[in-house]
Parts: structure tokens; sequence; C-alpha cells
């Protein structure tokens, strides 16, 4: 008899919020301006695939911040990578910038607000909505976690 195994019995389950953000400004300059605007107090958490002996992987910028009373922990990703590497293909004149998506599912975000606590639909709405008001930032939507396939990377 054959078992099979299925990658999903061994991730945890997806409950958290999830909002894309579109936009063309830097991550930290993004950090401040939903600081400002939404009250958080998201700081810089130490870079996705930073370690020193991984530099052929890409990095990816991330931010957090923990709202202790409230039990709620917000993290903001960027869904380029702060390194881009150059790549010559043949036939090409010119080489190009080739960039590995955190989430390849999201082709369109530039970084991406995880919401895990106790946040409900309405919050999250309002927190978009929110987002919105910002300037800079062309486009802010909801998106459903469970719905993407490689959501690994922002698993905690």
């Amino acid at each position: 008899m054959l078992l099979r195994l299925d990658k999903d019995e061994f991730l945890p389950p997806v409950d958290f919020g999830l909002i894309c953000i579109c936009c063309t400004m830097r991550e930290y300059r993004l950090a401040h301006l939903i600081n400002q605007n939404l009250h958080f107090d998201l700081a810089r958490d130490g870079d996705l695939n930073a370690e020193d002996d991984m530099s052929t992987l890409p990095v990816y910028s991330r931010f957090r911040w923990e709202d202790v009373l409230a039990h709620r922990s917000t993290f903001l990703y960027g869904n380029r990578p702060l390194n881009r590497q150059e790549v010559t293909r043949p036939g090409d004149l010119f080489s190009s910038e080739e960039t590995a998506l955190l989430i390849p599912d999201l082709p369109k975000a530039d970084y991406l607000l995880q919401l895990i606590g106790d946040f409900d639909a309405s919050d999250i709405e309002h927190i978009r909505g929110s987002l919105h008001s910002i300037p800079g930032i062309t486009l802010a939507f909801i998106t459903d976690p469970s719905k993407i396939k490689n959501i690994e990377p922002i698993l905690i």
C-alpha cells in the first residue's frame, strides 16, 4: 500500500488577513507613511534570506509591529527582492533584471501587509481604506491567503 503525503498536512492553518499594496516607493518610506496614517509602529525586523551564507538567494524586506494589548501582529513584506540579479540570456544583446517574487501568485503586488490576530473583516477593510489615502499608493486590495498556492514564505 502506497501512502501519499500532502504538504498541507505540515503547514499551519492560514488564519490571517492579507492586503496587497501596489506602489513605487521604497519600503522604509512606505513603512513610515503607514506608521503615520494608521498609527502603527512598524520597525525593520531583519530581512528574509539575509543570512551571509545564502548570498545567492533573493533578499526581501520585512517590517514588524506587535500590539501586545490588542493581541495583534502586523508584518509588511516586500514582494520584490532588494537585490536584483542581472541575467544575460543567449541571443540577447543586453542583460535584463530578473526578479524572483516572494509570493509568485501575486505578481502585481509590490508589498504585502499581513494582519495576524484579533482582526475582523471590518478592521481589515478599514485598514485597506486608510491605505488608499496615503499618497503614492496606487492600489491596495484584500486577498484571501488560503487561495494562494505558495504562501509558505510568510507563514510564521
